[in-house]
């Protein structure tokens, strides 16, 4: 007997991360890697978390290291309330909000909440690969709309709801993964006003809102909707260290559910982990770091947009993101990205290509891929696009 034909049906729509399984490659001496959604190693406030680490162990070992509440840190609750009120404007009850472990469970927990057999969600066309999975456990049907600069392109999706229900919007609206586009404010406004006429829920991921290099702010669709229909993720993985402490906010009887289902998952976040956040945040500390990460990954950003600028042939195409950590790159459409991608990794340059972000990865575009500006030094990006134009040059010609 094999062990496989006792899987449940729905594991056949799970398929593994198109970035995880190229992590292996990533790993030889040499490499330079744009392909990671990484934050830059070099950057972590290690000296400040040792700090802080040491007090919580010393002076509350018997609640950091023992078993949490579900619903999370109650100091580091209240910590996201006052930044989410101070920072974006978002009046959150405590009744509102609960600790996930990243914004994927989050996302998953959405999925949990909302998703039968056959429903429908939409998705950016190109979207963040990690929200599939939950997608794909619960069967539903992943319905792309395309974007283009100013985000998400509310007439497609109008076209779609007029056709069919839609149960949930899932979109990233902040210098978006994998394009690094931001959505308007009036597409913002406009889906807050489709969720309430076509009865849909919008679930808003945000982990990139803080890292903003130049550009207005702009608000969270959060706070545009003033009928619940929203839910709003945030995550700490990218502006102080991917140790899976994230956040949801979402009308209470919302997070009421979902406290039940993540008991059943995980029954808490690591409370160690929530105990040091919650003290590095009520030191003042999390916005002074955020300052050095926009100091620095602005400087890398300004540093790749010169460097495409200066190695990448014509016709090849970019975006040019206000904030975050992605650019996405567009060749001409007789080119093969996986094919360049291949001949890369022979000069040691790794990124992701661009069919890893989409359902349907085999009718996605193949003339795209993703860059990541923060992780490798200037000097790196430097470097690593001059041997990148050298292999798009060769295969033009």
């Amino acid at each position: 007997m094999s062990i496989e034909t006792l899987f449940a049906n729905r594991t056949e729509n799970i398929k593994p991360s198109a970035i995880r399984t190229i992590f292996a490659l990533l790993k030889r001496p040499g490499i330079i890697s744009f392909a990671g959604g990484w934050p830059d190693p070099a950057l972590f406030p290690v000296d400040e978390l040792r700090d802080v680490t040491d007090h919580v162990l010393a002076t509350d070992s018997a609640n950091a290291l023992q078993y949490g509440g579900t619903g999370g840190d109650d100091r580091l609750l209240r910590f996201l309330r006052e930044r989410l009120n101070r920072v974006y404007g978002m009046a959150v009850n405590a009744d509102q909000i609960m600790i996930t472990s990243g914004s994927q469970q989050g996302i998953f927990l959405t999925d949990t909440l909302l998703l039968d057999p056959g429903d429908a969600i939409v998705v950016e066309a190109p979207t963040f690969v990690g929200a599939f999975g939950g997608m794909q456990t619960f069967e539903a049907d992943i319905v792309e709309v395309e974007m283009d600069a100013n985000g998400l392109d509310t007439e497609a999706l109008e076209r779609v709801l007029q056709e069919r229900k839609v149960k949930v919007v899932y979109t990233i609206p902040e210098f978006q993964n994998p394009s690094g586009r931001t959505m308007s404010l009036a597409r913002r406004r406009r889906l807050v006003e489709l969720a309430e006429q076509y009865d849909f829920v919008i679930l808003e991921d945000a982990p990139y809102s803080d890292l903003r290099y130049e550009g207005v702010p702009m608000p969270p669709i959060y706070t545009l909707d003033t009928n619940g229909r929203t839910f709003y993720l945030g995550s700490f993985s990218k502006t102080l260290a991917p140790q899976r402490v994230g956040w949801i906010v979402a009308p209470a009887k919302v997070i009421r559910k979902m406290t039940f289902l993540k008991m059943a998952m995980d029954v808490c976040t690591p409370t160690l982990t929530q105990a040091i956040f919650a003290e590095f945040c009520e030191r003042g500390l999390l916005d002074t770091h955020i300052e050095t990460l926009k100091a620095a990954y602005g400087k890398k950003r300004k540093t790749m947009l010169g460097a495409l600028d200066r190695f990448m042939p014509a016709g090849v195409e970019w975006t040019n993101p206000q904030g975050g950590m992605f650019v996405w790159v567009t060749l001409p459409k007789e080119m093969d990205a996986e094919k360049i991608f291949h001949a890369a990794l022979e000069e040691n340059v790794a990124f992701v290509i661009g069919s890893a972000f989409y359902a349907d990865s085999e009718n996605a575009p193949k003339n795209v891929f993703r860059l990541n500006f923060v992780t490798p030094s200037e000097e790196k990006i430097v470097e690593g696009l001059q041997r990148l134009g050298k292999v798009i040059h060769e295969y033009a010609n």
